[in-house]
């Protein structure tokens, strides 16, 4: 005998994705649409339970099209008899405790673990068995606290799930209520599932199972892959099998194409190498996939192909079912190491450049170049902060703008450096003929 549950977190009701091309506005891209199908998918599959780990809602954000769906696809959960079992995370716990008394009338809807109190329930299976769920939520947007160091429920057994939001692994100062993975498989609970990521990883898949479900709805350009809830089975001896169901209908993903070897006439070839590159999976419910495109190999052509786009917007979007939308492109193209060492020895600004990517392709970097990558990144971390990107920052999780990493800063100053010295050798090339 086993037991189905629908599990999923960071929903972001109220939200939508914008699609890179101005002319696409569907109604698809709304995340309550998202939310509809995740009701239908529990309806279908007759689950025991939805379990949500925390941001159901975003913020207050579209309140009223947020609690017109919320309350439509819990009611329908509630007209068969399936069960929701939530708790509040940094973006829901304000607008939750707002919405309490409209909750409350809606019999199979449970937040669990209100003032950050933890809190377990019997959840009555359809065979009478029973299957202790329990639950710690937000109080505010920013908790610095642990919740496990204030005590978690003891097991009863092994069916035994537990629903938290939380920075997994993070600092001790984050300010999403961080706990360490060790904690997690010392409570002794056989199940954690947890929120906060919007990208999907099972953590662990013995005992105990540890899963961020990702969002069911692909947000941003940084979520990449396939997202949508999963489907979770726990046998009666506590052992669990767990299954992702694609949901959402627009998919972002990275590919990387060469440019070694294109012709002049490079088009046709170039489109048949995105196309060999990409390979959508025709059997999942997506409607739109953005791709960008990461450009390696030969220089030659990347300007070429990044300007012939940029000039004409409808060339960006490849027809098919589903469709495909090149988002941008990404410089990584490079010269041969015997070309770059050549220039390398060259007194003027395409030696600096050349010494440059050279010093960034060595295993290990000098205390000056990791002195320049450590500023880079501060530098870069300012600009992203700026009040003239606020309104973008306001439509994003503030978890986006986290602390740029070595790597990060480390690829930046590569594809401004691979981009000024081609551009000094394409002018290079326009002087002397």
């Amino acid at each position: 005998m086993s037991y189905k549950f629908l599990v999923t977190g960071d929903i972001h009701l109220g939200r939508r994705t914008v699609h890179p091309s101005a002319e696409i506005n569907d109604p698809q891209l709304s995340v309550s649409h998202s939310w509809q199908r995740l009701i239908e998918t529990a309806i279908e599959h007759q689950v025991e339970a939805v379990l949500i780990t925390g941001d159901l809602i975003d913020k207050e954000n579209a309140w009223f099209e947020a609690l017109h769906s919320l309350k439509s696809g819990l009611q329908q959960l509630d007209q068969n008899d399936i069960k929701v079992y939530a708790v509040a995370g940094n973006h829901d716990a304000l607008v939750l405790s707002q919405l309490d008394e409209i909750l409350a009338e809606i019999p199979c809807f449970s937040l669990l673990g209100k003032g950050r109190q933890w809190e377990q329930v019997q959840h009555q299976c359809r065979d009478g068995n029973r299957i202790e769920i329990a639950g710690w939520s937000f109080d505010k947007e920013h908790l610095q606290v642990n919740p496990v160091a204030s005590g978690v429920p003891e097991p009863g057994g092994s069916l035994s799930i537990t629903l938290l939001h939380t920075d997994l692994n993070g600092p001790p100062d984050s300010r999403y209520a961080p706990v360490s993975e060790r904690e997690l498989i010392d409570s002794g609970r056989p199940i954690w599932l947890l929120g906060h990521i919007h990208k999907l990883e099972v953590v662990r898949e013995g005992s105990p199972f540890i899963l961020y479900p990702g969002s069911p709805h692909s947000l941003h350009a940084n979520e990449t892959g396939m997202h949508g809830p999963w489907m979770m089975n726990i046998a009666s001896d506590g052992r669990v099998h767990a299954e992702q169901i694609p949901l959402s209908p627009i998919r972002y993903e990275e590919i990387e194409i060469s440019l070694d070897d294109l012709p002049e006439d490079w088009k046709s070839e170039f489109l048949s190498r995105v196309m060999q590159q990409f390979k959508g999976d025709q059997s999942t419910p997506v409607q739109w996939n953005v791709i960008d495109v990461i450009c390696t190999g030969d220089p030659t052509h990347f300007d070429a192909i990044d300007q012939y786009f940029q000039q004409d917007e409808t060339e960006r979007e490849i027809g098919g079912s589903p469709s495909i939308y090149i988002r941008k492109f990404v410089n990584r193209t490079s010269l041969p190491p015997a070309n770059l060492e050549s220039m390398a020895e060259r007194a003027n600004l395409e030696g600096i450049l050349a010494r440059l990517l050279i010093q960034l392709d060595q295993p290990e970097n000098s205390d000056a170049l990791k002195e320049l990558l450590q500023e880079a990144g501060q530098v870069r971390q300012k600009v992203l902060r700026h009040d003239v990107f606020k309104p973008i920052h306001d439509d994003q999780d503030e978890e986006a703008s986290e602390p740029v990493t070595a790597e990060e800063s480390e690829e930046l100053l590569k594809q401004a450096a691979r981009e000024w010295l081609t551009e000094l050798r394409k002018q290079s090339e326009e002087m002397q003929r």
